[in-house]
C-alpha cells in the first residue's frame, strides 16, 4: 500500500518521536483509519529516505543524460549492419569474413560524411548550451 506525501510525513515523525517501529506503527493506525497499519518495511524504508535525502517526497526526476556525439552509433553502423547482413550468414567464420569486408570497403567518402555529420553535431551542441538536440536534428 503506497502512502501519499502528505501522510510520509506523519509516519517519519512518529517514528522520530518513538523511536520505535512498533509504536509508530500504532499511531498511524490510529491516524490513518482504515488503511491499515503500515507495514514495518514502508516505515523503514521511508526514515532510511528522510535521513538520506532530507525529504520524504519522491526524488525529482532526473534529466536524462547528454545526447551521444558518436556518430558511429547513428550512421556508420547502420551502414555496416545493412552490409554485412545483406546475405543470409550461416557461420560465425562467414559474419567474421563479412564484417572484414564491409569494414574494408568502407569509402572515403562515407568516412568524409561521418565526419561532417559529427562536426554539425558537435555544433548543435555547443548552440544548444548542451542541452537535447532532438527537435533539431
Amino acid at each position: 500500500m503506497k502512502n501519499t506525501v502528505a501522510e510520509r510525513v506523519p509516519i517519519v515523525e512518529a517514528y522520530i518521536n518513538t523511536g520505535s517501529i512498533k509504536e509508530t506503527r500504532k499511531i498511524c493506525g490510529r491516524k490513518f483509519l482504515g488503511k491499515g497499519l503500515t507495514a514495518k518495511r514502508a516505515i523503514e524504508a521511508l526514515v532510511k529516505k528522510w535521513r538520506t535525502m532530507g525529504s520524504v517526497a519522491n526524488a525529482p526526476k532526473r534529466r536524462p543524460p547528454p545526447p551521444d556525439l558518436t556518430t558511429c552509433d547513428y550512421f556508420l553502423s547502420g551502414h555496416l549492419k545493412s552490409t554485412v547482413f545483406k546475405s543470409n550468414l550461416h557461420t560465425i567464420q562467414e559474419l567474421k569474413d563479412n564484417i572484414s569486408h564491409a569494414v574494408a570497403a568502407i569509402k572515403i567518402t562515407i568516412l568524409c560524411r561521418v565526419y561532417l555529420i559529427m562536426i554539425r553535431r558537435a555544433q548543435l551542441c555547443i548552440d544548444a548550451g548542451g542541452n537535447h538536440l532532438h527537435h533539431l536534428l
